[in-house]
């Protein structure tokens, strides 16, 4: 049997479905308690912060432009660029890179980005180094449990690109090498206890909480809560992939790729084949590529799997 797990619920799904559907008089969603929808908010994440005792790095919120203009030199060092995201995006969508002193330009796109949204937050631009994630699982009667780590990485504007695939030993090593045993493991405990206490009676299904490690001087640092994405997030994707169809000790990407035109995805499709022909040993990819997706000429998407030939090596795409 087969179940249907939601995504997301976003407006703009919403309206690209019933664009695309026009027979489709109405579009219908599972339920979404309010609850639930509350601890969905990107505040959320600031909640947690304060929980696991990293209040100095929760984001602030604001209800208007104004209120955010007047607390500017308050609450954030003079120095120090901002960014400004709306209470629901994904992706990269959603966020507002403003200057250190905000220019009419950035203030205006601000204004705008926040027309028909309630309440919008502001943190301060960390020199990121590595992009995290910590997926957990609830079962909805108590139990959360830790599913893995996933390392992703993001464009100078911070939208999703592709996830790293290599053994959750590697992937848990490599972060404890930047910031320490201590470090990693206090904050994904403490991560699973306040999920655990958040979610695990009123929600069933996965839960990603976005980390990053960044540099303040010459030391590593770990944000523990960027985000708390209470659904299916790529992360848990690539997890699974890996487990379900990688060789065990590979590395590689998992990636997502969009096209502005019909015939480009069919083109690079045929391209990334002849230049890296899946090779494939008890039915698991040992390396090369493979798609995931449709590889129609009409197509402008494709999702893949892009494996090392050598155990040591990333591969990287064209």
């Amino acid at each position: 049997s087969y179940t249907w797990e939601m995504w997301g619920q976003s407006p703009v799904w919403l309206a690209a479905i019933q664009q695309h559907f026009p027979r489709l008089k109405s579009v219908v969603t599972p339920p979404f308690p309010q609850e639930l929808y509350d601890r969905s908010h990107r505040r959320e994440a600031a909640r947690c912060l304060k929980f696991i005792g990293h209040e100095a790095l929760a984001a602030h919120w604001y209800t208007s432009v104004e209120d955010f203009q007047s607390d500017r030199f308050l609450r954030f060092p003079a120095d120090t660029a901002l960014l400004a995201k709306l209470p629901a995006s994904s992706s990269g969508r959603g966020l507002i890179w403003l200057s250190s002193i905000p220019t009419p330009e950035e203030i205006d796109r601000l204004r705008k980005a926040t027309r028909n949204t309630d309440s919008f937050s502001v943190e301060k631009v960390l020199d990121v180094q590595q992009d995290w994630a910590a997926e957990f699982y609830s079962d909805g009667k108590g139990e959360l449990a830790f599913v893995g780590l996933s390392r992703f990485d993001t464009n100078r504007h911070g939208a999703y690109l592709g996830n790293r695939l290599a053994p959750q030993k590697e992937l848990m090593q490599t972060l404890v090498d930047a910031l320490g045993y201590d470090v990693v493991h206090t904050a994904l405990s403490s991560l699973q206890m306040y999920l655990q206490e958040r979610f695990s009676t009123l929600y069933t299904g996965y839960i990603g909480v976005d980390m990053v490690v960044y540099k303040d001087g010459e030391k590593l640092h770990l944000h523990p809560c960027i985000e708390i994405n209470v659904r299916y997030t790529m992360g848990v994707v690539a997890i699974l992939l890996y487990d379900l169809w990688v060789e065990e000790g590979r590395r590689g990407r998992f990636e997502v790729k969009s096209f502005r035109t019909e015939g480009e995805a069919y083109e690079w499709d045929q391209m990334m084949q002849h230049l890296h022909p899946p090779q494939i040993h008890n039915h698991r990819l040992c390396s090369g590529y493979i798609p995931l997706t449709s590889t129609a000429p009409s197509s402008r998407f494709l999702a893949y799997l892009l494996v090392s030939p050598e155990d040591k090596e990333s591969v990287k795409t064209q």
